[in-house]
């Protein structure tokens, strides 16, 4: 009888190991959940992010692009192309410099043959009724005087034609011009460049459609 009940409970805790494993291996092949964990959820949002680059987004940028096209498609224009200088009273485009430029050099290369032929009345010719006037005054005259190149070969200025003798000729014969720099749409300063500085040759004015040579 003994030995009967101690089979019987062999027989049970048998089953009970049995029945306790079955239910661990159970547990251990159950399927993980379907929903992604929460590391994969930013490539599943992926799409949500890179809608502006589907089609239906570029209408706006369209629709704001033709309401206001004329108004950079300007700016862009005189900033890269049009404008050469640009201040509070006037404004230079680089075909207005590069025609001005032209015409100056012209000019010049006119003057340096008059020069070199010290062909006064000539050269007369070429300046504002302005500078005639100041460079005629005893009083500018007695100033030039005083530079030093003049001073050291006793030379005195006493008229116009002597400014033009002693101080035209020997320094602008062989003008260059290398630059203009606007005073304004009708007013530049011819430069020519020496060692690298800029050096004003001429004061210009156009007057009646003419560049003559002025004082500022």
């Amino acid at each position: 009888m003994y030995y009967l009940d101690m089979r019987h409970a062999r027989n049970t805790f048998g089953i009970i190991c049995f029945v306790g494993l079955m239910l661990w291996i159970g547990s251990c092949a159950t399927p993980e959940p379907t929903s992604p964990p929460e590391s994969e959820q930013p490539d599943t949002e992926l799409p949500d992010d890179a809608r502006p680059e589907a089609p239906a987004e570029p209408e706006p940028h369209e629709e704001a692009t033709n309401g206001s096209q004329e108004a950079p498609a300007t700016n862009d224009e005189l900033a890269d192309e049009d404008i050469y200088i640009e201040t509070e009273d006037f404004v230079i485009s680089a075909e207005m410099y590069e025609t001005t430029f032209n015409e100056v050099e012209a000019f010049i290369a006119e003057l340096n043959e008059i020069i070199a032929d010290r062909d006064f009345e000539q050269w007369k010719a070429y300046l504002t009724e302005e500078y005639l006037q100041i460079h005629s005054d005893p009083a500018v005259l007695r100033e030039r005087s005083e530079s030093p190149v003049l001073r050291r070969n006793n030379i005195e200025l006493r008229s116009i034609e002597d400014y033009f003798s002693w101080v035209v000729v020997p320094s602008r014969a062989n003008a260059r011009l290398d630059d203009l720099d606007f005073i304004g749409t009708d007013k530049v300063e011819a430069i020519m460049r020496v060692r690298d500085q800029g050096v004003i040759l001429y004061q210009l004015k156009r007057v009646n459609d003419r560049w003559k040579i002025d004082v500022f």
